[in-house]
């Protein structure tokens, strides 16, 4: 019995521990402009998602998610933070539960990162700042 006991508290203690840490997400050198991140998404064929900036690209790992293919495929081309962090869930109307993710749902992030999103700037808008 000490044979699986004490495996098992050793691993148990590993996995609270990196419950506890904080994973950062990955930084990307690659640039994706909004152009090319709509012009993909509407196509269909891949599933592009934004977390903080980041780009991920979630086509193969929807079968995987833990919440269903549907979610991922629900929410492409749209910005996921506001999911990832607890502050929302797609089903508030039947008293769905919001959900935050876990550094293991971090570390499935970094894996799918493809760029980091450059946001265009409205030049008409950046003037009238400017000048005010």
């Amino acid at each position: 019995m000490i044979v699986f006991v004490v495996p098992w508290i050793v691993m148990e203690t590993l996995h609270q521990l990196f419950l506890r840490k904080y994973v950062d997400l990955a930084r990307p050198t690659t640039k994706i402009t909004e152009e090319e991140f709509y012009k993909v998404t509407r196509k269909g064929k891949r599933h592009l998602l934004i977390i903080d900036d980041l780009v991920v690209d979630a086509t193969d790992y929807a079968p995987y998610h833990p919440g269903g293919k549907f979610i991922i495929e629900r929410t492409r081309g749209t910005d996921i933070s506001k999911f990832f962090y607890g502050g929302y869930n797609l089903e508030p109307q039947k008293n769905g539960k919001n959900y935050k993710h876990t550094n293991y749902a971090r570390l499935v992030i970094n894996g799918l990162v493809v760029g980091k999103l450059e946001r265009s700037v409205n030049i008409s808008y950046a003037r009238i700042v400017s000048e005010t």
